[in-house]
């Protein structure tokens, strides 16, 4: 069974003729090369009559009209529980007038967006140890500033697809290579800068003296 979206042509056309009549919306015409435009969805019969001094003979075609309006018709996301780091398979059809394009978001409980993606199938990764590993493991001020870098680079990369991902997994690689504690430890190490100290220090006797004996012998 053919299928045109909405608003498309039909042209009818044989090579010998007298009629040709189009029962779409009760319209009909005689010429001998017609064109149709359907104003609404749904299954349509056009049917062509041939007459000569023999008697006539007639066919009737089904056409399927699609709604051109976008639509989803089918979704799913599997796994349906993954753990951090996992991926989870998204896979998504739509209808309507093409070109069509897909577009995801990916929602925590609360409400907060942490992803998009697009394409009729995308994989999405949960990207806490990511998040964790650029900003820095053990502190509190690391996942802070790896998701400010994630979004960053999901908000003005994103669009790239596969290299995307690519330069993900390179800044990843870089900063377990050259900064093992993250970009925030990189940062406490050099500066002693801690803004939320989760650790107890040792102090040397020299530091436990009181501000007005120090520099004594």
């Amino acid at each position: 069974m053919p299928r045109i979206r909405l608003g498309a042509l039909v042209r009818c056309s044989l090579a010998v003729w007298l009629c040709c009549a189009a029962a779409a919306s009760a319209s009909t015409s005689t010429a001998p090369n017609p064109l149709l435009s359907f104003t609404s969805p749904g299954t349509k019969q056009v049917s062509l009559q041939v007459c000569n001094s023999g008697g006539c003979t007639t066919v009737v075609h089904t056409v399927v009209v699609l709604d051109p309006n976008p639509a989803v018709t089918s979704l799913s996301a599997t796994p349906g529980t993954v753990t951090a780091g996992g991926v989870v398979h998204l896979t998504g059809a739509g209808s309507g007038q093409p070109p069509l394009t897909y577009g995801w978001r990916i929602f925590n409980a609360v409400g907060g967006q942490v992803a998009t993606l697009s394409g009729a199938t995308a994989d999405w990764t949960a990207n806490v140890i990511f998040i964790v590993v650029i900003g820095g493991i053990g502190t509190i001020e690391g996942p802070i500033i790896g998701v400010i870098i994630f979004w960053l680079m999901q908000t003005y990369l994103s669009d790239f697809g596969t290299w995307y991902l690519i330069l993900l997994g390179a800044l990843a690689i870089l900063i377990m290579l050259f900064a093992p504690r993250g970009i925030f430890g990189l940062i406490g190490d050099k500066s002693g800068f801690v803004l939320f100290p989760l650790r107890r220090r040792l102090r040397t006797p020299a530091e436990r003296r009181a501000p007005g004996q120090r520099g004594r012998a």
